[in-house]
């Protein structure tokens, strides 16, 4: 498959994004914990005016896990960084010329959490750097069907997003 029109809003998460995929890749563990900060009043004006997207409205992709718009775009940043610029050992210099799913990405968004000090309220979002192979097929195998993105040949799943002609944004600049 090839690329297709990212989601606008997931481009401003680029930088945040890989900055936490290469945390989660060299950790012993690769696994690693960030807080998306809520949307700021500028912001949401930003992202209204440009793309006609209410940042705080309910997660309308897969089952609503990302919890809001906002949260799915981080979620989309990830996906999109990881795979198309990292590899086993972590980050490439350049884009890769085709994408890869290698390692499998697990982005969990957890709970709403309170300013702390001088971090900022938002949601706790945590990801994994899966391993691949065998333990990858195996962990697919053992997903309910519905909740396929991927099928195991690789195709889409029936949880796949339907496509650009089900987007409800705009492609404008900011």
């Amino acid at each position: 498959m090839g690329r297709l029109e990212r989601d606008p809003v997931s481009e401003l998460f680029d930088a945040a994004a890989r900055r936490l995929l290469e945390r989660a890749y060299k950790s012993a563990d690769h696994c690693a914990a960030t807080r998306l900060a809520d949307p700021t009043p500028a912001q949401r004006a930003a992202v209204a005016s440009a793309y006609q997207v209410d940042v705080d409205a309910p997660d309308d992709a897969g089952k609503g896990q990302m919890r809001t718009r906002w949260g799915r775009a981080f979620a989309r940043s990830l996906y999109y960084n990881h795979r198309w610029y990292y590899r086993r050992g972590g980050q490439l210099g350049q884009t890769r010329r085709t994408e890869t799913s290698e390692r499998p990405l697990k982005v969990t968004m957890g709970r709403h959490l309170p300013v702390r000090g001088v971090i900022p309220a938002g949601r706790l979002v945590v990801v994994e750097v899966l391993p691949g192979g065998a333990a990858k097929a195996r962990a697919l195998a053992a997903k309910p069907a519905t909740d396929r993105y991927i099928t195991p040949g690789g195709e889409p799943g029936p949880a796949w997003n339907e496509g650009p002609e089900a987007r409800d944004w705009e492609t404008a600049e900011l």
